[in-house]
């Protein structure tokens, strides 16, 4: 039951619906955005819309396959490896 309420959390953003716009409600922009804890699909997504030309997310336990698509979705994702737990993922926003 724990790791369906964990993977329902990845796409419903009712159940962390403020906890994931909390930082948008800061009205800036950041350098660097990184993403772990609860809703880490939703939270990247909404992290990469806040940053500035150039910067980064990062994720972490980014080995979780359910995160991969939300990752792909922002843009072109780098595994860093050779890790199989807490391996970490960045995408980098364009600059244009």
């Amino acid at each position: 039951a724990r790791n369906a309420w964990r993977l329902r959390a990845e796409s419903d953003p009712s159940l962390f619906g403020a906890y994931i716009e909390f930082p948008a409600s800061l009205g800036i922009e950041f350098d660097f955005v990184l993403v772990d804890g609860r809703a880490r699909s939703l939270c990247a997504r909404a992290g990469f819309a806040l940053l500035r030309p150039g910067g980064v997310v990062l994720l972490h336990d980014a080995q979780r396959a359910e995160y991969h698509d939300a990752m792909r979705a922002i843009g072109r994702p780098i595994f860093l490896e050779p890790w199989v737990l807490g391996q970490v993922c960045f995408v980098r926003k364009s600059d244009a």
